[in-house]
């Protein structure tokens, strides 16, 4: 029987979706903690599913030295998915030596970035921090603001992110 370890943070929903995706498969689910406490012994586990936002763990991280304490009691891990774009904090030289697959979800997220990407991009040209700041202060101040319209910029890493953010066309106007 496939045994998976999923955060115990998510794991109702996980949980759910894994039965309605594999209806006619029998699956054991295990659950961790972010300091990489299991809720059972984790000998069975083939896969490790890793999803930690910084957001709702703020100062707190399921990295390299808590995923070698698990690997270390789980010697049938085959694949780790991190729901994260990269996964060079997971990576520990054993784990890299090993022949268990480590994938991320770049491809999964690349799409809500790309936009947060254009909302940064849109704040600092219309100087949205500094209005804001002042507005706390009831101090107004205008401020000259840069036009994008058929502007170019230039995309340093063209990964999937990247590549998402490079297809948004600020020069045909609007």
């Amino acid at each position: 029987m496939p045994t998976v370890l999923i955060p115990s943070h998510v794991a109702v929903i996980l949980e759910q979706r894994f039965w309605e995706a594999t209806p006619h498969t029998t699956l054991r689910v295990i659950t961790y903690e972010v300091d990489g406490a299991c809720r059972e012994e984790p000998a069975e586990v083939e896969a490790l599913f890793h999803y930690f936002p910084n957001d709702r763990f703020p100062g707190r991280n399921f990295g390299a030295e808590e995923l070698r304490r698990v690997w270390e009691r789980a010697p049938r891990l085959r694949w780790v998915q991190t729901n994260a774009s990269g996964v060079d904090g997971l990576l520990f030289p054993e784990l890299l030596d090993s022949s268990i697959v480590v994938t991320s979800g770049a491809s999964v997220n690349c799409g809500p970035v790309a936009e947060s990407v254009m909302a940064l991009i849109l704040a600092i040209a219309k100087r949205i921090p500094q209005h804001v700041r002042h507005q706390g202060r009831h101090a107004w101040q205008r401020y000259q603001k840069l036009e994008l319209c058929r502007s170019r910029a230039v995309v340093i890493g063209y990964g999937h992110i990247g590549q998402k953010v490079g297809r948004v066309d600020m020069r045909r106007g609007y």
